[in-house]
């Protein structure tokens, strides 16, 4: 682990992780492992931060054959193929792409999983109120900053668009790590929240960024 941290919430703390470049596997065992401590009220409420060497992972009910080319190909590009206890059908992962992992007691959330996983409209608020601010702050006097909503089949796309500096070359590919900021007054963690929130509700958080234009698009799946 190269990084330990503290996030506090309102009324919980949850120990922050950064386990750097890892293998599916590896941090599945230590989930497990996790898990099995929560479960038994040890331990306590974790996020877990990584980037995966590359890896399909399938859902419990979606076979190989989902991959739609031959595993053998897949693999002679050094891309690992794991067969999940989850739901959903094909992910991937690999260097880049921040992944989180929350391990949390549900007790505070009369045990339900649906309090804690459902789209929460405080937290949508959050995100939305952060991404505008970020953005409102580059953008120069007389600049527009774009608020959009869309829903397409079974997405909902909210689309935060400024026209700004652009998001400097040398962190764009680690904007969503932990403590990286454009801004010297940037605790760089909001967009790591995000992500995960986003994460935690099967969408997506996409970036495109140049001078003069940068685009947040929230992809949320429209039944959550």
């Amino acid at each position: 682990m190269s990084m330990g941290s503290e996030l506090e919430g309102r009324s919980r703390v949850v120990a922050a992780y950064d386990l750097g470049t890892t293998s599916y596997g590896e941090v599945h065992k230590l989930q497990q492992r996790l898990q099995g401590q929560r479960r038994e009220g040890q331990g306590r409420d974790t996020l877990l931060l990584t980037e995966h060497r590359p890896v399909f992972t399938l859902g419990r009910s979606h076979p190989r054959a989902d991959l739609r080319v031959p595993e053998e190909t897949v693999k002679e590009y050094g891309i690992e193929v794991v067969q999940t206890e989850r739901g959903g059908n094909i992910t991937y992962h690999g260097p880049g792409q921040l992944v989180a992992y929350p391990i949390v007691a549900l007790q505070p959330y009369g045990g339900d999983v649906h309090e804690y996983v459902l789209a929460d409209p405080i937290k949508l608020k959050q995100i939305l109120i952060n991404l505008l601010t970020n953005a409102v702050k580059i953008t120069p006097t007389g600049g527009a900053v774009t608020l959009s909503c869309e829903e397409t089949g079974k997405w909902v796309t909210l689309s935060i668009t400024d026209v700004g500096p652009g998001i400097p070359g040398d962190i764009r590919d680690r904007i969503f790590y932990p403590l990286v900021s454009g801004r010297d007054d940037g605790s760089g963690l909001g967009l790591t929240l995000a992500q995960s929130f986003v994460h935690q509700h099967d969408g997506l958080i996409e970036v495109e960024s140049r001078p003069g234009c940068t685009e947040f698009a929230i992809l949320l799946p429209f039944e959550n």
